[in-house]
């Protein structure tokens, strides 16, 4: 239930086998992407309210496996 905003790059970066939960956050008016699953990045993204990010609202690369 964070709020995270204005970013210069992704507001979350998940990477590396990183396995969050990320739920109900407001992740708005970045610079970049929303959030991003990078390199073997896992977790849950759930119930989050994600707009008005310059890049995408969610960037996932193929070899990430989050829940979202």
């Amino acid at each position: 239930e964070n709020v995270i905003r204005e970013n210069q790059w992704g507001g979350v970066d998940i990477r590396r086998g990183g396995v969050p939960v990320l739920r109900s956050n407001l992740i708005c008016f970045g610079y970049s992407d929303g959030v991003v699953v990078g390199d073997e990045g896992k977790g849950l993204i759930e119930g989050n309210t994600i707009y008005a990010n310059k890049g995408c609202g969610v960037w996932m690369m193929s070899s990430s496996l989050p829940h979202v």
